[in-house]
Formats: C-alpha cells, sequence, structure tokens
C-alpha cells in the first residue's frame, strides 16, 4: 500500500520524464497525493504498482490510512536526509529497516514502494 500526505500548498506540474532526481519525484508525489491529484500522482507510482492500482483506489487507501499523516512525516524527514542510490533505485531511509522506494522508469523515478 502506498500512503501518503502532504501539507505543501502548491501543486507542482508533473516531472518532466527525461531524468527526474529521486528527490524530485517523491516531492512532487506528496504534494499531488496532499492536493488530491490522484490521477497525477497515480502516473508517478512504478509499473507494478500501477498495475495494482488506479486513481480511485489509491485514493480509497489514503482516505482509510489512519497513519497517512505519521508516514508523510517520516517520509519528508528522508526526503531531508537525502536518499542513497544504487544504479536504478533510490532509497529514502524511514528508520526501523523501513524505506521508500524509487525506480527509474523510462528514464523517470517512480515510487516503488512505502514501507
Amino acid at each position: 500500500m502506498v500512503v501518503l500526505v502532504c501539507a505543501c500548498a502548491t501543486v507542482p506540474s508533473a516531472p518532466s520524464p527525461a531524468d527526474t532526481a529521486p528527490s524530485d519525484a517523491l516531492t512532487t508525489f506528496i504534494t499531488l497525493v496532499d492536493a488530491g491529484h490522484f490521477e497525477d500522482a497515480y502516473q508517478l507510482l512504478s509499473a507494478p504498482l500501477r498495475a495494482r492500482y488506479t486513481p480511485d483506489l489509491l485514493k480509497r487507501d489514503w482516505d482509510l490510512e489512519p497513519l497517512a499523516k505519521e508516514r508523510l512525516d517520516q517520509a519528508r524527514q528522508a526526503l531531508a536526509r537525502g536518499c542513497q542510490r544504487s544504479g536504478e533505485e533510490a532509497v529514502f531511509s524511514l528508520g526501523g529497516g523501513r524505506a521508500v522506494r524509487l525506480v527509474r522508469e523510462a528514464g523517470a523515478f517512480k515510487v516503488a514502494a512505502l514501507e
């Protein structure tokens, strides 16, 4: 399940697929979910997650997740610390063995997991 919320006031446009930095992709995803733009946020999910989700299902899971705010705070803290990159993967540690994982697909980083 991927669930994030953001308290950002503005909604950026989706990043260009060409070589998007992992932090930019994650920041944009968080901002879009917070603004309720689940159609756009869905496009920033990795292919395996898009195969399991729809924008409506992403919204439903978000609305039902009791720890959404806590996960957001952890993701923001992880963004501030930066990520570790290895090949086509970027990992933002949340602590306790959990992480936000992004993978590069067609030149752009996509959210693959929020553990």
